[in-house]
């Protein structure tokens, strides 16, 4: 049954996958950082991108971006099947593991996880890791628990290296082991035994070591460049976004709890629609029976609704895109509580329909998760590099532009004369293009890059992926990238425009089935608002033809 669930979940994942760079958020550095053994955007995801690494040596057939997409698939599919023995052992029968194992793998947000280069799989493929060696001793009278928490605390460390919410299930882990206690299978907790479980940990959670031993180096993605122990506290502290926080420029909201319950709400019913919910609140109810049960509702807990409340982010359409990856610990500990109904209910009839409602799950996610035909993110940052001249300056500020375009010069070794600048105060990444650009300084030193952009428009072409917030008043759009121009003049800004306008005649676009993501919406709505930006500059200088063919323009992308 195990290597069922292995392969038909392989293949589902396999089937849907993103063939190339997905659109969402991390992804592209994340490739990007792995492909070069780079140091990725904090806290550095050493775990990942050393795995992602070895795997593109393993996988030595497609690109890289569909390459790492499938380690996510096939980290997921192992992660379904740990799960499903987690389930037999405790439930000491096939019925109960078969439904979590079915619920996980139709879940929405797992599955969205499972298809493309992200760390969230691999999070929770150590969750059910740390959760089966815990379970073993107890489950298998007889064996000692020393080594199995010495292997624990190993992976626990280590698992920090991918992800830190992993310490959120620090309060399950204590409860299973202190109440379990009475079986006379712990260890004597000696200050001998407790130093040794601390070097376990330490030894895991030394897989930090990567980012400065690298960064000495100077790779070709060095965010927060980590070699000296400032600069390395501040990557895995994630110092640059607020440490717990999730957005530095989007965390904070006063009606933290009011704004945490919505959300929550709204993520669960997407999960797991309405039957599934009832299910939950069941499963929760009948979870207080037994300590495996309330160890279940602890790691759940905690790595769910506290973790959304921790992220203390506003009730938005970015926020719920955001926090939707985060579902996917906290959903393997939900389908386990959904399977253990089958078993303390007893009710066999049940098992038909817990998993009719999985089939039924995966047949309404299918459509909406199947992106083997969405090109979005690597058309639009070809797209990208085509409407930008040779040797030009490009100033970026999202996060898809961002990475999208890194992974195009770094991955793909392609138009890497165009030289990519980051929107930022660090100092370390001003460091970074004093180094690499010196000519950005040539008009002297400023407080941010787009202030040194600014200083030399006028000897240098500059452009940007967009209408920036600090750049509005200079940007001309010029086809989906924008002219940085002092040139307030609107008949020559209408001028400088229309010579360009064939530039959306090159642009391949390959919208895909289906409603896009969120992130494909980001995506689509640059061609959308570059079509919009340069109508309003033809309004303003009184070519009204033109501006008519510019905002009829969006409907080709629109549609």
């Amino acid at each position: 049954m195990a290597i069922f669930l292995f392969f038909i979940s392989f293949f589902i994942y396999l089937y849907t996958l993103y063939p190339t760079l997905p659109a969402f958020r991390d992804a592209g550095d994340l490739i990007t950082s792995a492909y070069t053994l780079g140091i990725a955007h904090p806290p550095g995801y050493p775990v990942y991108v050393i795995l992602g690494k070895l795997w593109t040596f393993l996988l030595p057939f497609g690109n890289i971006g569909y390459r790492l997409n499938l380690l996510s698939a096939f980290i997921s599919s192992l992660c379904i099947v740990i799960t499903y023995y987690i389930a037999k052992k405790v439930f000491s029968t096939t019925w109960p593991a078969l439904v979590s194992a079915f619920f996980l793998i139709f879940s929405s947000s797992f599955w969205q996880q499972s298809i493309i280069s992200e760390i969230y799989s691999l999070n929770a493929l150590f969750a059910v890791l740390i959760l089966y060696l815990l379970l073993l001793p107890i489950l298998s009278h007889g064996r000692t628990y020393s080594g199995y928490l010495l292997l624990s605390a190993f992976l626990l460390g280590l698992a920090l290296g991918n992800h830190h919410s992993i310490v959120l299930l620090i309060p399950g882990i204590l409860y299973l082991i202190m109440k379990n206690k009475r079986k006379s299978l712990l260890p004597s907790f000696s200050l001998s035994f407790l130093l040794s479980l601390l070097s376990a940990f330490i030894l895991g959670f030394s897989i930090y070591l990567f980012l400065p031993i690298r960064s000495a180096q100077q790779p070709i993605n060095n965010w927060g460049n980590p070699k000296n122990l400032g600069n390395f506290a501040n990557v895995i502290t994630r110092a640059d976004y607020g440490v717990i926080k999730l957005s530095r420029r989007h965390s904070g909201t006063v009606n933290a709890l009011t704004d945490s319950v919505k959300m929550y709400w709204e993520l669960q019913k997407k999960q797991l629609g309405w039957p599934g919910l009832i299910l939950l609140l069941i499963g929760t109810i009948l979870c207080f029976s037994d300590i495996f049960g309330k160890t279940l509702l602890l790691l759940f807990i905690f790595s769910g609704p506290f973790f959304i409340f921790l992220s203390r982010l506003p009730n938005t359409e970015l926020s719920l895109a955001i926090l939707e990856p985060a579902c996917v610990l906290p959903m393997v500990f939900e389908t386990l509580i959904i399977g253990s109904i089958i078993k303390k209910t007893k009710i066999k009839p049940l098992i038909y329909f817990f998993l009719g409602i999985s089939l039924y799950a995966g047949f309404i996610n299918l459509p909406k998760l199947n992106k083997r035909y969405d090109f979005l993110a690597y058309d639009y940052v070809k797209n990208l590099a085509r409407s930008v001249p040779k040797n030009s300056f490009l100033s970026i500020t999202a996060d898809i532009p961002i990475f999208t375009i890194n992974y195009l010069q770094t991955v793909e070794k392609k138009r890497q004369d165009i030289k990519v600048v980051l929107h930022s105060y660090l100092p370390w990444r001003i460091a970074e293009y004093e180094n690499k650009y010196p000519e950005l300084f040539s008009m002297g030193k400023s407080g941010s890059t787009t202030d040194c952009l600014l200083k030399i428009v006028e000897k240098y072409p500059v452009f940007a992926e967009g209408v920036h917030a600090e750049l509005e008043e200079y940007s001309v759009p010029i086809g989906i990238i924008c002219r940085i121009s002092k040139d307030k003049n609107m008949l020559n800004r209408a001028k400088m425009i229309k010579t360009r306008l064939f530039l959306y005649d090159l642009y391949p676009f390959r919208k895909p089935p289906g409603n896009p993501t969120y992130y494909g919406t980001q995506v689509i709505n640059y061609y959308v608002s570059s079509c919009h930006n340069s109508g309003v500059v033809f309004t303003q200088a009184g070519w009204q033809n033109e501006a008519n063919a510019s905002f009829n323009r969006r409907l080709m992308f629109n549609r």
